[in-house]
């Protein structure tokens, strides 16, 4: 298995709690003006989990699908 690891900023770190990076198998990528990016895990990417999640965060949310192990 070859883990690739994803750096993340301080501000990267504080747009989520880690409850909910577990619960959605997400990592924060970015936050514009526009939109949330996040890493989400294949395994866990649906239209719904996206629905739900620009419900939590009032934003257009944009996922990056990324191999479980990352």
């Amino acid at each position: 298995m070859n883990t690739v690891y994803i750096p993340l900023e301080v501000e990267q770190q504080q747009l989520i709690n880690a409850e909910q990076a577990w619960h959605y198998r997400i990592i924060p990528k970015s936050k514009t003006e526009k939109a949330l990016e996040f890493y989400i895990d294949e395994t866990a990417a649906s239209d719904s989990v996206v629905e739900e999640l620009e419900m939590i965060f009032n934003s257009s949310i944009i996922v990056h699908q990324k191999q479980e192990d990352i």
